[in-house]
């Protein structure tokens, strides 16, 4: 018989690669010199192998930690994440995972199983029951599907979070450049979370001129910004691709037919890869749009900064916690996550954010980093704001707004590739509220790809084709929120 140091280098990692977890990883290249060696020898391509066999979402977990990261980098230093964003080299395809990037990633695995557990927990009762009323291989099937979707949607959020948070705050960091030094002192005031007083414009027309030289901030023409969106929509078109064949035999109508998306066009994406982009869009919408994270995500202390709610309060605790840096695509700010050591605790103690950024913002010399001023307040309200006052279309009729403008990346990809918008009632304030948003932010149906809870089949009149009849938005102050 051969001594196993006769075993080629190439073929000890094979047999590294196939083992059934981590840990089994760390006892094996402990054990001898050979299998160390392999392992030093073969590192990226073992972690690739047994990361996509046993961690949930592993190819866009990776990314997701890739991009943060960069864009942590940038920022900490006071500079905008990197323009283009190096979106294509973040896959574990193009370049394997290393044993620094599955450190983080495994906070990101705790953070997501945190949040799933949240999102279980407080998920409408009725939509809830309905799962639980399966049979017990349905059931099973149910959650598992639910649970896969669920974390691939929040990696995809911290991706597009950093992706796209140069979009967003390169105005307001290099506002002080650009002849504007006391910028926004009139909105910025008490750092931002005090509520604004709409009987006075707190944007000057300098500074609307200003910020509308920048695309993002031209809230419909979302069609146009391409530079913008296409490589993260590209992202989403190549990592839906592998999930093309996977076949969904849970029952229940299907998501894609019921949305509408038929008009896929077939010289772009075949009808299998259609249906899973489509159905990872939803899942992304929910997400990073549809208020799940601000229901169960607590800020540090008693604060409803980046609107989310205080209550019911986090149980305090004295045990061990954990700690992640990310960028929620619904907040658009560098954030550090506190979370319990034990996923099981997170019912009660929630998970807390905490601004990734403490003020003042000085560098290693002492020098104050003006480009980190805006870092942390709330973006999204300021968007809203801008709605409100720069004088762009914001609404269809009385009382019914255009959509809310970080939705304009799912606009984007919508248009392009599904040639679906939101129906012009959507975000309908006044008269017949339209159910279709809330039915869809309330059912958890869009992680089954299914509709498992009839009551909330409604959800499916959200979108309509692009050819129906739209009204001309138009800007009225104060009539469309």
């Amino acid at each position: 018989m051969q001594s196993i140091n006769s075993v080629p280098c190439e073929v000890i990692g094979l047999v590294l690669a196939n083992l059934e977890s981590f840990s089994q990883l760390r006892d094996a290249i402990l054990t001898c010199r050979l299998f160390y060696s392999a392992w030093k020898a073969h590192t990226g391509s073992i972690l690739w192998h047994i990361g996509q066999l046993k961690i949930v979402g592993f190819t866009d977990a990776l990314m997701a930690v890739r991009a943060i990261e960069i864009a942590k980098k940038a920022i900490l230093k006071g500079e905008l994440p990197p323009s283009p964003f190096p979106l294509g080299e973040l896959s574990g395809a193009v370049r394997k995972p290393t044993p620094d990037d599955l450190k983080i990633l495994f906070d990101f695995q705790h953070l997501v199983e945190c949040l799933e557990r949240l999102a279980k927990k407080h998920s409408d009762p009725y939509w809830f029951g309905c799962i639980e009323s399966l049979e017990p291989e349905d059931r099973t099937k149910a959650w598992m599907v639910w649970k896969e979707r669920f974390h691939v949607a929040m990696y995809r959020s911290f991706l597009s979070g950093a992706a796209l948070y140069r979009a967003y705050h390169e105005p307001l960091t290099l506002a002080s450049t650009c002849g504007l030094p006391i910028f926004l002192d009139n909105y910025w005031r008490d750092g931002g979370e005090e509520a604004i007083d709409h009987d006075y414009d707190p944007i000057t027309p300098a500074v609307k001129r200003y910020l509308l030289q920048y695309p993002a901030f031209r809230f419909e023409e979302f069609e146009q910004h391409g530079d913008i969106f296409q490589p993260l929509a590209d992202i989403f078109v190549q990592e839906s691709k592998g999930k093309a064949n996977v076949v969904n035999t849970l029952k229940g109508a299907n998501l894609y037919e019921r949305y509408g998306a038929k008009q896929y066009d077939p010289a772009t994406l075949e009808r299998r890869h259609s249906q899973a982009l489509f159905h990872q869009l939803l899942q992304f919408i929910f997400v990073a749009h549809g208020g799940i994270l601000g229901n169960i995500i607590r800020n540090e202390g008693e604060s409803v900064r980046q609107r989310r709610s205080y209550y019911p309060p986090p149980k305090e605790t004295s045990g061990r916690r954990r700690t992640v840096t990310v960028i929620f695509f619904d907040v658009l700010i560098l954030e550090e996550i506190i979370m319990p050591e034990n996923v099981e605790d997170a019912v009660e103690m929630f998970v807390l954010a905490r601004p990734g950024l403490e003020r003042p913002w000085i560098d290693a010399n002492g020098n104050i980093l003006h480009g980190l001023d805006h870092a942390s307040f709330c973006i999204l309200d300021f968007l809203d704001e801008m709605r409100w006052f720069s004088g762009q279309p914001n609404c269809y009729r009385l009382g019914c707004g255009t959509p809310p403008p970080t939705f304009q990346f799912v606009r984007y990809m919508l248009s392009k590739y599904f040639r679906l918008r939101f129906k012009d009632d959507t975000w309908l304030r006044v008269g017949n509220l339209n159910q279709a948003w809330y039915k869809f932010t309330t059912s958890g149906d869009v992680f089954c790809e299914r509709i498992l809870a009839e009551k909330f089949g409604g959800a499916c009149t959200l979108l309509e084709s692009i050819d129906e009849p739209l009204p001309e938005p138009y800007y009225d102050y104060g009539n469309w929120i």
